[in-house]
């Protein structure tokens, strides 16, 4: 009977083809050449699980924060926010001094968006991007989250739930210890949200992936061919079409799963599932996962693969005849097939290995390589290449692009907990997939998509909410703290406020002392309130001067019936807050003028009390005796002086009477000629009253 995995070449029989099949099992007598034909095997046809793409609505348009909670969601979120308030409780209950409020999922969001600009800026601290200095600060990040809030948020923030840590510690050493428990709940979620969103397309890949660390626990391996030795390997199923990361698995030594064909053929065997997948896949792969024993059980669940191999893995042939030698000329290719299973040598710089259950040995393909002469020249020439290889080189060469994306913008800050770098490893692989679902859908939509950094951006702005944080009044940047010389003295805008506050800090371009607490703010406050002032002080000047040029000027438009004007609001604002700030400013020092005439008053009377009793006593004690003192003491009232009471000045407001404050927008300014400067006699004060018109006029006497 004819099998439906073996395709029958032309000229051959059924027969022949059987026994072909019953050959697989035996060893191969030689290594066969290129130019002898091979047998092509036999292709499953491609049936997904579902349809091959961004599982989107295009109806639809997703911004980058969007995208981004496809994958962070608020089940997760939310997860997090509670995990991290349970630890900071068990830290304060422990002792530990920190300022903790609870973390909200907003909050959690900016957090995440500051990640997100530290992965684009960087710089050598965390503590940089709060630095005060106006040269190296960075004040996107300090209108966002103060810096000890965000330290607080990171130093507390933990994954899982601290309760079944405990419960999971107390089983170490036990076969049902998990050492990725602390990691579990946002792995498991993040993996599923892959699924989800995204069905890979027919060419898959299968790589290894190292989360860099300093830690040396457990988890940790050396791996020599990545670019950080020592670190936490993942294994990862990646659409070669894109690179989208379809899942993962983090390895563990203590792997209950764990079975006698070792680490290579588990790994790929839990990422690969054909009720998930499909059927018809072929799957790319390195030396490190290749052998013989996958690549047929993956023959029988219907997904195909291809791969570098290495000699020494169990099932490759041992076979020596016809075999490349050292002196094989470059280009030659050996290769001997076992069923569907194909083994092929290939003299390049040196000799190359791989193994099939897709290609034939040798379909004509061709490589440009440049050789190097004795004499010096080189020359390019063109050598045949077996299929399984070319396919290979062509295939991973793309996929092993997108590994730098996480690299390029990764948070490379060092943390003290292996979970906690875990957690950025999954933020990066969150926002790499949610970036190849928005060119997926921008494909869909005939849209130019954005690139990877201009994503990353505008993520971060969404992210961080920035439209509903409003920028903070700015100090000029010539004002700043500096610390005294000579003891303290009293802050001057805490005696503004009626408070008293003595600080070591001060002002050095203006000699005024002022607090240092971030909390009273007082550099800001007193600079901003001075500023007021001297725009309100301009304000009356040039109402003097107007008075003082001797013309006769209308403070105010006659008011008609008939005319109507058209108020310009924004001027209105302006003028309505300037005089508000105007009398506040008036009241306040009217209240610290009574103050300090009062106290004046009553330390004035208690030390005229005092003397004059001590007076009367003394003379009374020469002529009777310390009983008589007492006595007098007792009985007598001391008469006091009447005491000058300060006279308060305040300003004269019946002249104000008939005023009206101006309004901007209204005031006509009369075209005046030029004329000498009067000397002013005096100024008389006059109000008209009739029955439509309401107004007031000044007179100037002119000598």
């Amino acid at each position: 009977m004819l099998s439906d995995e073996t395709k029958v070449p032309n000229g051959s029989s059924a027969e022949g083809a059987t026994s072909g099949c019953d050959k697989e099992t035996q060893p191969a007598k030689r290594w066969n050449n290129a130019d002898e034909e091979d047998i092509e095997p036999f292709h499953h046809k491609f049936i997904p699980a579902r349809k091959p793409g961004s599982i989107l609505d295009h109806t639809k348009d997703y911004r980058p924060v969007d995208l981004f909670q496809e994958f962070f969601t608020t089940e997760a979120v939310s997860s997090l926010c509670s995990n991290t308030n349970k630890f900071a409780d068990i830290k304060k209950d422990m002792g530990e001094k920190c300022k903790w409020e609870p973390l909200e999922p907003e909050e959690f969001m900016k957090f995440c968006g500051i990640l997100v600009f530290m992965g684009i800026i960087h710089r050598p601290t965390i503590a940089d991007y709060w630095h005060p200095d106006s040269m190296w600060q960075t004040p996107y990040v300090r209108k966002i989250m103060r810096r000890d809030r965000f330290q607080a948020i990171s130093l507390s923030l933990h994954i899982s739930d601290p309760e079944s840590d405990r419960t999971n510690c107390a089983k170490k050493g036990k076969p049902n210890y998990d050492k990725l428990a602390k990691i579990r709940p946002l792995m498991e979620s993040l993996k599923t949200a892959c699924k989800a969103s995204y069905h890979p397309r027919r060419n898959l890949s299968i790589d290894e992936r190292m989360v860099p660390t300093l830690a040396k626990n457990g988890a940790t391996v050396r791996l020599k061919s990545c670019r950080h030795t020592w670190g936490y390997k993942l294994f990862v199923l990646k659409d070669i079409a894109n690179g989208y990361t379809c899942d993962f698995t983090v390895f563990a030594d203590s792997d209950p799963k764990k079975t006698p064909n070792g680490l290579s053929y588990d790994s790929v065997m839990s990422l690969v599932d054909p009720h998930f997948l499909g059927t018809g896949y072929i799957l790319y792969c390195d030396s490190f996962f290749t052998s013989p024993a996958l690549f047929m059980d993956l023959h029988k669940m219907k997904v195909q693969a291809c791969g570098m191999a290495k000699k020494n893995r169990a099932g490759f042939p041992k076979v020596k005849k016809n075999s490349l030698t050292k002196t094989s000329a470059r280009g030659t290719i050996k290769w001997i097939r076992q069923g569907p299973l194909l083994f092929v040598k290939w003299a390049d710089f040196k000799e190359v290995i791989a193994c099939s259950t897709v290609h034939k040995a040798y379909a004509g393909d061709v490589v440009t390589r440049r050789q190097r002469h004795l004499d010096g020249t080189c020359e390019v020439r063109e050598f045949q290449v077996p299929a399984p290889i070319n396919a290979y080189n062509r295939m991973m060469s793309g996929v092993d692009l997108v590994d730098p994306n996480l690299q390029r913008y990764i948070n490379g800050k060092r943390f003290y907990r292996w979970y906690k770098i875990f957690f950025f490893h999954f933020l990066d692989i969150a926002l790499v997939n949610a970036y190849l679902l928005h060119k997926e859908h921008s494909q869909v939509k005939a849209a130019k998509p954005l690139s990877y950094l201009d994503f990353r951006k505008k993520l971060c702005e969404q992210l961080c909410n920035f439209e509903t944080n409003p920028e903070p009044p700015e100090v000029p940047m010539n004002h700043y703290l500096e610390r005294m010389q000579g003891g303290r003295r009293k802050c001057r805008q805490c005696l503004g406020d009626g408070k008293r506050s003595d600080t070591i800090w001060h002002c050095p371009q203006c000699d005024v002392p002022l607090c240092g607490s971030a909390a009273r703010n007082c550099l800001m406050r007193y600079h901003l309130s001075r500023n007021l002032k001297v725009g309100l002080n301009k304000v009356e000047s040039t109402e003097n001067d107007m008075v003082k040029t001797g013309v006769k000027r209308m403070m105010h438009t006659v008011v008609d019936k008939n005319v109507q004007t058209v108020p310009n609001k924004k001027v209105n604002r302006e003028s309505d807050k300037t005089i508000q700030v105007c009398e506040k400013e008036k009241e306040k020092e009217k209240v610290m003028v009574d103050r300090k005439a009062k106290k004046t008053v009553k330390s004035k009377m208690k030390k005229r009390s005092k003397v004059q009793v001590k007076k009367k006593s003394t003379n009374k004690s020469k002529k009777t005796g310390q009983k008589d003192k007492r006595e007098t003491r007792k009985n007598v009232e001391p008469k006091l002086e009447p005491l000058f009471e300060p006279k308060i000045e305040t300003m004269d407001e019946s002249r104000f009477e008939t005023m009206v404050v101006p309004k901007f927008e209204t005031m006509v300014e009369p075209k005046l000629e030029p004329m000498d400067e009067p000397k002013i006699e005096s100024v008389l004060w006059e109000r008209y009253e009739g029955p439509e018109v309401h107004y007031s006029e000044v007179t100037v006497v002119i000598e």
